[in-house]
């Protein structure tokens, strides 16, 4: 391919990107013109809408002096048509009538809550003293108690000593009773006149005194 083709194919390739850019180029200027008109569309209806919504804003008021208005008119012709009323100033009398018992009724209704309030405290005072004085009579009873117990502990001891003292006691008696009964019985003859209460007074000094070990022992 010769050099001349070449360029001017390069030139016709050139032409063409051109055109195809100016015309992309025109498209988007269409476009942008397009959002521009309907950006000043926005703009007016944004306008038109806030001056709808004052209006609104206005009627409501009007609307409100108006619905006021017929109130207050529809109340004086009722005032009027009728036969009881009595004028302003028995009106005046209701209204300050009215007021002071709805004072008088504030008033009862602050001293009942302060009157309960008080109930309430010196209810929980009395709670709050018996249950001081219960456990002050739980602490007596336990050291009564306790004081019972080591009292009765300690006698029971000492008796317990003195029971052994006197066991043993009667124990070293009976045995000594018992080998001086022996040593008499065998030191004396035997003769046909005492032979026979020797020995039962010896057995029945061992009877004795075994059946005073066997009690001490129980």
């Amino acid at each position: 391919m010769r050099p001349e083709d070449i360029e001017k194919a390069q030139r016709v390739a050139a032409k063409s990107r051109e055109e195809r850019l100016q015309s992309d180029l025109f498209t988007l200027k269409k476009i942008n013109a397009a959002f521009d008109v309907y950006k000043v569309a926005l703009r007016n209806a944004k306008s038109s809408t806030d001056c709808v919504a004052e209006q609104l804003a206005n009627t409501n008021a009007l609307l409100d002096k108006y619905v006021t208005i017929l109130a207050k008119s529809e109340k004086v012709t009722r005032l009027l048509l009728d036969e009881q009323w009595e004028g302003a100033e028995a009106d005046e009398a209701q209204i300050e009538r009215e007021i002071r018992e709805e004072e008088e009724r504030l008033r009862k209704e602050e001293e009942e809550r302060e009157l309960t309030a008080q109930r309430e405290r010196e209810r929980l005072e009395r709670e709050e003293e018996e249950r001081k004085a219960k456990v002050e009579r739980e602490r007596l009873d336990r050291e009564k108690q306790e004081s019972v117990r080591s009292g009765s502990r300690g006698g029971g001891v000492r008796g317990v000593r003195g029971t052994r003292a006197s066991m043993r006691g009667m124990r070293g008696s009976t045995s000594s009773h018992v080998r001086s009964t022996s040593t008499t019985s065998r030191s004396t003859p035997p003769s046909a006149s005492s032979s026979i209460p020797t020995r039962r007074t010896g057995s029945t000094s061992t009877s004795r005194g075994s059946s005073r070990v066997s009690t001490v022992r129980k």
